[in-house]
Order: structure tokens, then sequence, then C-alpha cells
């Protein structure tokens, strides 16, 4: 594996890690439109 794969790979991995901040965010800023409706 070359080091010019293995930049390919970070930036794939950098990529999806990003998508999965997104969602976790959105799925945080849900829970807690939620919680204030509760309360």
């Amino acid at each position: 594996m070359g080091p010019r794969r293995f930049c390919e790979f970070f930036f794939i991995l950098q990529k999806i890690n990003r998508g999965i901040l997104r969602k976790m965010t959105n799925t945080v800023n849900e829970i807690n439109k939620s919680n204030r409706y509760i309360n």
C-alpha cells in the first residue's frame, strides 16, 4: 500500500466520518426538539 493509496483511503474515511457526524447532530437536534415539546 503506497502513501498515495493511503491518502485516498484517509480522504474517503474523512468523508464518511463527516456524514456520520452530520447524521448524529441531526439526531441530537431532533431529540432536543421532542424534549422541548414534552417539557
